[in-house]
């Protein structure tokens, strides 16, 4: 059996997870916590990055970073297909979960910060919510219409955007601001795809991870 390694709280783990349930593959997997934690020996032992996700196919075949992992699995498994055939719609899928990791997920990472360390009100922390609010201004321009990210199907950039949409609604509250002021598009998106049981059951597992860990943190 191949093994994932993470924590539901990372985007990146998640969406994998979300590949998975949605090609009903979820039982060829174990989610397997990250053996002696992030960067330890042990880990590093299975991939010298350290970092989450990875997946392990089998002994001395391990893949790491989370969208290289969703593209072995779309091929794995390519029945529901996640990748239009159609080649402008595959690249704005492509294009979507690129905005994720090097803007949204970029922005996202001090605004979690601020909020964990209680500095919400900071300097600091306005300046990361004006970052995060431009990244999903990215999005906005380039999400098309429709029940999905890209048309009506499911696909991979919906399983990028699931996860971060999750701290993205979790840290507006706290840090004062609508993520979907002057996304109009984006609000559609969310507010479809957040009625649907994969979203639901995904934030319902993220809400768990991130319990546990702000417990943890405060320990």
């Amino acid at each position: 059996m191949m093994k994932l390694y993470g924590r539901r709280l990372s985007p990146y783990f998640e969406r994998v997870v979300l590949v998975l349930s949605l090609k009903n593959a979820l039982d060829d997997v174990a989610l397997t916590p990250v053996p002696g934690g992030l960067g330890s020996e042990d880990y590093k032992a299975i991939t010298p990055i350290g970092k989450i996700p990875t997946l392990e196919v089998r002994e001395g075949f391990v893949i790491p970073e989370g969208q290289v992992i969703c593209t072995y699995l779309e091929r794995l498994y390519p029945s529901p297909a996640l990748i239009p055939d159609a080649a402008a719609d595959a690249a704005q899928v492509e294009l979507l979960c690129r905005l994720v990791d090097i803007y949204v997920s970029a922005a996202l990472g001090p605004v979690f910060r601020a909020v964990r360390e209680g500095e919400a009100q900071s300097d600091a922390a306005k300046e990361a919510v004006v970052n995060l609010q431009k990244a999903l201004s990215y999005l906005e321009y380039y999400i098309t219409p429709g029940q999905r990210a890209v048309g009506d199907h499911w696909s991979l950039a919906d399983c990028a955007m699931i996860p971060v949409f999750f701290f993205v609604r979790t840290l507006a509250p706290i840090l004062g601001f609508d993520p979907f002021e002057g996304t109009p598009k984006l609000k559609q998106w969310h507010d479809v795809v957040a009625q649907t049981d994969l979203c639901k059951q995904s934030n319902e597992e993220q809400g768990k991870s991130l319990a546990d860990f702000m417990a943890q943190s405060k320990n």
